[in-house]
């Protein structure tokens, strides 16, 4: 079975990347793929299959044969994914291990150690499901690094040379977002194009709550005040620009990422055991967006420093 070499350098610095035998998983792996050759991370490739179930239910020879089958295909789909990674960027180290159990599970496991984790999205069970299955939204909602979510056909980071990756501001966006959205622009040659989305509140036709000239010099000022605890000394070739946009906030970010090589996104969301709720914008753009999301923690157990 392939694993990690534990000789190898702390896991801290690998990006992880499912594999579930689609094409859309594959693609994933290569956008991680061509971050991680940028970034000199080695990259750790990971196949989970659900239980058989009850070993009462099956005998123990049918549930060995079945474990058997599952493992020595996932072997194979990494083994695929290896190769095609390796033809586009020698240089990066890969890993790969098999397990046997929740695939959700098994990868916010692993985000423990990681500086990131990418899975594809409209795949077929395993990692990627469907465009919001229980794993995406799963996998959102309790990674504790940065996770990727590449939909199909989106393009490579090395693809979207001279374009800026959208950070979508909040209010009070934690710090660890924007950072790791400057240090992903500096990785991949991109520029940050910080955005805020802003709505008036109309009581009747043509009278405002609060005036939306207000409104809008306001989602200026919130935009200013989270530059200015951007880490601009790090990364001073990433040019950067601002747009206060009118409408709400999940359209508008939706719309602002139509022709952007990635999106990065705080995950804004509550812990628990049993929750899955990722928030309205962050759900609205796993379902729209056409481009790379990166949903960020709002507490980074780890993040490498550039």
């Amino acid at each position: 079975m392939n694993r990690s070499d534990p000789n190898q350098a702390p896991s801290v610095h690998r990006i992880v990347a499912g594999i579930d035998g689609s094409r859309h998983a594959l693609d994933a792996a290569l956008w991680a793929a061509a971050l991680a050759d940028r970034r000199g991370a080695p990259m750790h490739l990971v196949h989970a299959f659900r239980s058989a179930g009850p070993t009462s239910l099956l005998g123990r020879a049918h549930a060995d044969e079945y474990v058997q089958r599952r493992t020595g295909r996932g072997e194979a789909l990494i083994d695929e994914a290896r190769r095609e990674i390796l033809a586009r960027h020698p240089r990066v180290s890969v890993t790969g291990e098999v397990a046997e159990g929740d695939p959700a599970r098994l990868l916010v496991a692993l985000s423990y150690d990681a500086s990131l984790v990418c899975v594809g999205t409209r795949g077929y069970g395993g990692f990627t499901d469907l465009l919001l299955g229980s794993v995406s939204l799963r996998l959102a909602a309790h990674c504790h690094c940065p996770a990727v979510f590449v939909p199909a056909r989106a393009a490579r980071p090395a693809a979207a040379r001279d374009a800026a990756l959208v950070l979508g501001v909040d209010e009070d966006e934690p710090d660890s977002v924007i950072g790791f959205a400057f240090r992903t622009a500096a990785d991949l040659g991109l520029g940050v194009r910080a955005v805020h989305a802003w709505e008036p509140i109309e009581l009747r036709p043509g009278y405002h709550l609060v005036e939306p000239v207000f409104l809008e010099e306001e989602a200026r000022v919130l935009l200013e005040g989270a530059l200015k605890r951007a880490p601009l000394d790090q990364y001073p070739n990433v040019p950067v620009t601002t747009d206060a946009i009118r409408g709400g906030a999940a359209g508008a970010l939706v719309g602002a990422v139509h022709a952007a090589p990635l999106i990065v996104i705080g995950g804004h969301r509550a812990r628990s055991a049993v929750s899955v709720g990722v928030g309205a914008v962050v759900h609205a753009l796993l379902s729209h967006a056409t481009c790379p999301v990166a949903v960020v923690p709002a507490v980074l157990l780890s993040l490498p420093a550039a």
